[in-house]
């Protein structure tokens, strides 16, 4: 079994009737686990879904972002839903940080690769931040998650670019890219 699939069955009170079967629902919880893109902390909402959803009916209403939620009260605010997690996330984005996530939003859910974010960046130029160095700020705050195949390859985290255009002034709209960056 992958860890993420551990992570959700660890997290799963035994017994219940959503992996109660471990063999007919494996790879259901894998599935899961894939389109969560893998990340422990929406891993650990579902699981705690899963305590009264059977995994089936989760995959078949989503999960959404608005699934991905906690009772604990005991978590800051900003640890008890995927949503609150992302908006928290994304206050803390510089606005070098914020036109590269959203630029890359515009490039679609397919994927992309460095190249297509850093074409035409200028090194000589003093005012604009390195893309490079900015994307590897965004992978570290799980906005963007690495290509399990490629790990050059790059995606949106899942439910960003749904929280970006609730989110930021302007909606999904991109604010005027530096020259620098655009393709």
């Amino acid at each position: 079994q992958a860890p993420a699939v551990q992570l959700v069955l660890r997290h799963v009170a035994a017994g219940t009737h959503a992996v109660a079967e471990p063999g007919r629902n494996i790879p259901l919880v894998a599935e899961l686990c894939r389109r969560l893109g893998g990340l422990p902390r929406y891993l650990e909402f579902a699981a705690e879904r899963l305590r009264t959803v059977p995994v089936h009916r989760l995959l078949a209403c989503g999960p959404t972002a608005e699934m991905l939620w906690s009772n604990d009260h005991a978590l800051l605010a900003h640890q008890r839903s995927a949503v609150q997690s992302i908006r928290w996330d994304l206050g803390l984005l510089t606005p070098e940080h914020d036109r590269l996530l959203r630029r890359i939003a515009q490039l679609g859910g397919g994927g992309f690769v460095l190249d297509e974010v850093a074409t035409g960046y200028d090194r000589t130029a003093p005012v604009e931040a390195n893309p490079l160095a900015l994307l590897s700020d965004l992978h570290e705050a799980s906005l963007i998650l690495a290509d399990p195949q490629d790990r050059y390859r790059y995606r949106l985290a899942p439910f960003v670019a749904e929280t970006l255009d609730r989110t930021l002034p302007g909606g999904g709209e991109l604010d005027r890219w530096p020259s620098a960056l655009a393709s």
